[in-house]
């Protein structure tokens, strides 16, 4: 439900920069729940933009960085 997910981003939000323990993941499950249900939540766009940043950063793959390139350039827009 996603206005149970949605007070849980702010652990997301006020930590340190997500690393590869999976949080990056974890983070994008929990935003994935709250933008379904409310689009335009900036809260949930945030961390959704700073945990495909920080998988972007870690990886190598060619596809799957256009992946995350996009859906990056999707979050960003109004």
């Amino acid at each position: 439900d996603a206005l149970r997910a949605a007070p849980y981003l702010a652990y997301f939000w006020e930590t340190p920069p997500m690393d590869d323990d999976g949080r990056a993941v974890e983070a994008l499950q929990l935003t994935d729940i709250v933008l379904g249900a409310e689009p335009r939540h900036d809260g949930a766009k945030a961390v959704a933009i700073a945990a495909h940043e920080s998988l972007l950063a870690a990886t190598e793959n060619f596809w799957e960085q256009a992946w995350l390139k996009r859906s990056i350039a999707k979050l960003n827009r109004p």
